[in-house]
């Protein structure tokens, strides 16, 4: 099985205008989330029955939670920019392929604007800079942490999810 997730968020260093999140595992749609109710959209109702009200409060918290570490990826991401005040758009896609409960394999790409700006090879710990400005961020990808949360999100919400 494949499991995607797709990250849209839009705003400026000062403001946070939009966040949306879409889960699609074997291309169909199984949920979304959106800034402005703060609130996880299953696409069948039979799904609210199958998780429990327990278990999609837990996911809508890790939305949350989410939708602040967007918040500083715009603060910081785009800082250079904060006297412009010009919108942009921060993209993430993630993806994992299943077999049988065995990870085969995941991916993370990021944008910035439509343009690509890092993303993740196959070797989960290996990051690779597309574009000059996304070198910065080096560090952050290299440190460990970072290295525990992307482990840590594939295991839970990718494969788990």
């Amino acid at each position: 099985h494949r499991h995607d997730f797709y990250f849209t968020a839009t705003g400026s260093s000062g403001s946070f205008l939009d966040f949306i999140v879409n889960s699609v595992v074997d291309d169909v749609q199984l949920c979304s989330y959106h800034k402005e109710k703060h609130q996880l959209v299953m696409k069948e109702d039979w799904m609210y029955q199958a998780l429990g009200a327990s278990e999609i409060a837990q996911k809508q918290q890790k939305l949350l939670d989410l939708e602040k570490n967007f918040q500083w990826a715009f603060k910081n991401l785009i800082k250079n920019e904060a006297k412009s005040g010009k919108n942009h758009t921060l993209q993430v896609f993630v993806n994992c392929e299943v077999d049988k409960d065995i990870l085969v394999s995941s991916h993370f790409q990021f944008a910035l604007d439509g343009e690509d700006f890092c993303q993740m090879d196959e070797q989960p710990e290996h990051w690779i800079a597309m574009k000059p400005e996304a070198q910065h961020f080096k560090f952050l990808w290299d440190s460990a942490f970072w290295k525990r949360r992307v482990r840590h999100y594939i295991q839970e919400d990718c494969i788990d999810g």
